[in-house]
C-alpha cells in the first residue's frame, strides 16, 4: 500500500511543516527578487551617483562614517536613516551595493512582519496572502533599493504594530514586549516624524477601545521607550543646536511647499527658490531672515514658513480646499508619482521589473474593500490598522504627495486586501455571494477611479534623462552625459537645466562656440536662470572679455545679491583687474551662501598666494581639501604653493593627492612629473609624464 493511501486511511500521520516554514519561504522569494533587482539596477547610472534626497543622505552618512560630520545645528531632517546608512559605510566602506543588499534583507523581513500582523489581526491564511503580496509589490521593491527613508521606516512601523498586538495578548513578559514596541515607535519617529500623528489616537481612543489589555506598568514602559529616541534628538537640538526643535526643523518649509498659491501638491520646491537640494535650503533661510530683518534660528525659519502657509489658507480658503482635494486625489491615484526621480523609467533598467508585480492600482481597491469587510465583521483590532491608514494619509495630504510618502500605508492596505480576498473566497464557497456585493462595488468603483486617474500623471522622461546626465557627469562619463541631456532636450526643448548643464559640459570639453550658444539659449528661455547667467559670464571671462563677463554677473546679482556662483565669478573678475581687496570681499560673501565652500576656499587660497601671503594661502587650500578630499584643484594649488616656496617633498605629496583625487587630470600628472624631476626621481617623473601625455591625447 502506498503512503498516500495509508494516509487516507489514517494509518500514517500527516507531516506537519514548521509554523514559520511557509512565511519564511515567501520572504525568501521576496528576497531573491529584491537581490536580482539590486544587481540589475546597477546598470542605472544613478545607482552609483545618488543626488537630491538620496545624495543628501549619502553625504551625511559618509561624513558620519569618516567622523568628519561637524553638527552644531538642529537636525533639519530626522537623523536615524543617515545614521543607519553611516553605520553600514563605517563597516563596508563607501560602497553603494552593500547598503542596498542590507535593505533588501530588511524588505524581506518586512514581509515576515506583515505575515505576523495579518495572522494576529485576521488569520494565518490572511497573513500568508498578505506576505506574498508584500513580497511581490513592485514599488516596494523599487524603494527598498533607494538610499531613502521608506525601507527603514516601514520596517519600524510594522515592528511596532506586531509587538503592540503581541503585548495586547497579555503575553509573558508583557512589559518587555511593550517596551520593545515603544522603542520601535520612537525610532520610527526619528526616521520620519509623520508617525507622531498616530500617537494621540492610539492613546486616547485605541488603547481604551482595545480593552486596556496593557497593564499600567507595560503601558508606562512603552511610552518611556517611545520617548527615549525622541528625547535624545530633542536634547541634541537644544544643547548642540541651541534651539527648541522636537526632531527636525523642515516641517514649516514642507508645509508651505504643499500649501501656497503656486503649489501643485507634489512638486517639492518652494516658489522663488533654486530647485537643487542645498540651493533651495539656503534660499528658504535667506527669504525668512530678510523678512525678519535678522538672523533666525532653525525653528524660527520653520515658524516663518508655517505662518506663510496659514496666511494663504486664511486668505484663500476656497483655493486651499481645492488644492487639498487635488492632493487627496493624488494620494489615491494608481500612478506612482516620483519626487526626485521618475519611478517607471528607473525600473526599466532592471528586466525583473517586467514581471507582473503588484502596484497601488490593484492593492488600493482591494484594500478599501477589505477595510469595509473587516469593520462590518467587527474585527476589533483591525480598527487600529484602518486608523493608521486614515491618519497617515491625512498627514501626507497636509503637506505634499508622492509615491515615497504614500508608501508606508501600502503594507496596511495589503493586509486588508488579503483579508478581502480570503474572506471573499470563503463567503463565495459558503454560497453567500450576495453579501459580497457591497465589497465588489467598492472594488469596481475605487478601481476605476484610482486607475483612470493615473493617466493624469504621465512619466516625465525628459527629467529622467536629465537625471541620468547628472549621474554620468558625476561618474566621469561626459559623452554619455551629453547624450542624456540632448535626449532630454529632444523630449522637452524648453528644459533649461538640461541646456545649462550641456553647455557646461561642452565648455569643459573645449567646444566653446557650442557652449556659448547653449548658455545664451538657456538665458533667453529663462532670464531668471542665474546659474546659466553666471556660466555665460564665466565663458566671457575665459575669452578675456571682462566687460561682457561683468555685465552678465551684475545682471545676475541684481536679481539675487547673494548668488554665490555669480559672486565667485565677480571675485575672479576683480582678481584679473588687480582689485584684490574687492575680489576677497566677493569670495567671502560667496562663502556665506554656498555648498561649494571648497571651491571658494581654493579661490581665496589662490588669491592669497598671488599676494605672497603663503601661510594664509596654505590654510585656505588645506581647508578646501578638508571640505572635499576629492577636489583635485585644491591639492594641485597646494602643491604649486609648496613648490614655489621650495618645499619639494610637500609639493610632491600634494601633487600625488591631486592625481588620486582625479586620475584623469593630465594637469595634475604633469605637475607631479615636474616636481619629481626636480627631486631627481627621474624614473617616476618619466612615468608621470607619460601618463599626462596619454591623458592629453584622449
Amino acid at each position: 500500500m502506498s503512503n498516500r493511501a495509508a494516509r487516507r486511511r489514517g494509518e500514517v500521520p500527516r507531516r506537519e511543516w514548521p509554523v514559520w516554514a511557509v512565511p519564511v519561504a515567501i520572504a525568501l522569494v521576496g528576497l531573491v527578487i529584491r537581490i536580482v533587482y539590486v544587481l540589475q539596477a546597477r546598470a542605472n547610472p544613478q545607482f552609483a551617483a545618488p543626488s537630491m534626497d538620496a545624495g543628501y543622505h549619502d553625504e551625511w552618512a559618509w561624513q558620519l562614517a569618516q567622523g568628519t560630520w561637524e553638527g552644531g545645528d538642529p537636525f533639519f531632517r530626522a537623523p536615524l536613516y543617515p545614521m543607519f546608512l553611516g553605520a553600514i559605510y563605517a563597516i563596508a566602506g563607501h560602497d553603494y551595493l552593500v547598503p542596498r543588499l542590507v535593505q533588501a534583507v530588511i524588505g524581506a523581513g518586512s514581509c515576515l512582519l506583515v505575515f505576523a500582523i495579518g495572522q494576529r489581526l485576521f488569520s494565518r491564511r490572511v497573513g500568508l496572502v498578505a506576505a506574498a503580496m508584500m513580497a511581490l509589490h513592485g514599488t516596494m521593491i523599487y524603494f527598498e533599493n533607494e538610499l531613502l527613508i521608506p525601507v527603514l521606516f516601514i520596517a519600524l512601523v510594522l515592528g511596532f504594530f506586531f509587538l503592540f498586538l503581541k503585548a495586547l495578548d497579555d503575553t509573558p513578559r508583557q512589559w518587555l514586549v511593550a517596551a520593545a514596541a515603544g522603542l520601535c515607535f520612537g525610532l520610527a519617529a526619528i526616521t520620519r516624524p509623520n508617525i507622531l500623528v498616530f500617537l494621540p489616537v492610539l492613546l486616547v481612543v485605541g488603547i481604551p477601545r482595545l480593552g486596556f489589555a496593557l497593564r499600567r506598568t507595560s503601558l508606562a514602559l512603552m511610552l518611556l521607550a517611545a520617548a527615549a529616541p525622541v528625547g535624545a534628538v530633542t536634547a541634541y537640538n537644544a544643547i548642540a543646536g541651541d534651539d527648541l526643535v522636537l526632531i527636525a526643523s523642515q516641517g514649516g518649509v514642507n508645509f508651505y511647499i504643499g500649501n501656497n498659491p503656486e503649489s501643485d501638491g507634489r512638486t517639492a520646491v518652494v516658489p522663488g527658490t533654486r530647485p537643487d537640494w542645498w540651493g533651495g535650503r539656503f534660499d528658504t533661510i535667506q527669504i525668512a531672515e530678510e523678512a525678519a530683518g535678522r538672523e533666525l534660528k532653525d525653528s524660527e525659519v520653520s515658524d516663518y514658513w508655517f505662518a506663510r502657509a496659514f496666511d494663504y489658507i486664511g486668505e484663500e480658503p476656497g483655493d486651499w480646499l481645492g488644492l487639498t482635494l487635488r492632493k487627496l486625489g493624488m494620494f489615491w491615484t494608481g500612478a506612482e508619482i516620483g519626487n526626485n526621480t521618475t519611478i517607471g523609467y528607473a525600473k526599466s533598467y532592471a528586466p525583473i521589473m517586467d514581471l507582473p508585480l503588484l502596484g497601488f492600482g490593484v492593492i488600493a481597491p482591494l484594500g478599501l474593500a477589505g477595510v469595509w469587510l473587516a469593520l462590518r465583521a467587527r474585527r476589533r483590532r483591525a480598527w487600529l490598522a484602518a486608523a493608521f491608514i486614515a491618519l497617515y494619509m491625512a498627514g501626507v495630504v497636509a503637506f505634499f504627495v508622492n509615491a515615497r510618502f504614500r508608501l508606508p500605508v501600502v503594507p496596511f492596505l495589503i493586509l486588508f486586501a488579503a483579508f478581502a480576498l480570503v474572506q471573499g473566497w470563503r463567503t463565495y464557497r459558503e454560497g453567500a455571494g450576495k453579501r459580497l456585493v457591497p465589497a465588489a462595488v467598492i472594488v469596481v468603483v475605487a478601481g476605476l477611479a484610482i486607475n483612470l486617474s493615473a493617466r493624469s500623471y504621465p512619466e516625465n522622461l525628459a527629467y529622467a534623462r536629465y537625471r541620468d546626465g547628472l549621474a554620468y557627469r558625476e561618474l566621469g562619463q561626459p559623452r554619455q552625459a551629453a547624450e542624456a541631456w540632448r535626449d532630454a532636450l529632444r523630449i522637452d526643448p524648453g528644459f533649461v537645466q538640461a541646456r545649462t548643464n550641456l553647455a557646461n559640459l561642452l565648455a569643459s570639453r573645449g567646444d566653446r562656440d557650442a557652449a556659448r550658444e547653449a548658455y545664451e539659449a538657456a538665458v533667453a528661455a529663462d532670464p531668471a536662470n542665474l546659474a546659466a547667467r553666471a556660466n555665460l559670464a564665466s565663458w566671457h571671462l575665459a575669452a578675456g572679455d571682462l566687460v561682457e563677463a561683468e555685465r552678465h554677473v551684475q545682471m545676475a546679482l541684481a536679481r539675487d545679491p547673494m548668488h554665490s556662483q555669480s559672486l565667485r565669478v565677480l571675485g575672479v573678475i576683480r582678481e584679473r583687474q588687480d582689485r584684490f581687496d574687492e575680489a576677497r570681499r566677493a569670495y567671502l560673501k560667496a562663502l556665506e551662501h554656498t555648498r561649494e565652500a571648497h571651491r571658494i576656499e581654493n579661490n581665496l587660497g589662490a588669491l592669497a598666494a598671488r599676494q605672497d601671503r603663503f601661510d594664509e594661502a596654505r590654510a585656505h587650500f588645506e581647508r578646501a581639501t578638508e571640505l572635499d578630499p576629492g577636489y583635485a584643484m585644491a591639492w594641485l594649488n597646494l602643491g604649486a604653493m609648496h613648490a614655489r616656496r621650495g618645499d619639494l617633498p610637500a609639493a610632491e605629496r600634494a601633487m600625488r593627492q591631486a592625481t588620486r583625487a582625479d586620475e584623469r587630470s593630465a594637469e595634475a600628472w604633469s605637475a607631479l612629473s615636474q616636481v619629481q624631476a626636480a627631486l631627481g626621481k627621474d624614473q617616476e617623473a618619466a612615468r608621470s609624464a607619460a601618463t599626462a601625455q596619454r591623458l592629453q591625447q584622449r
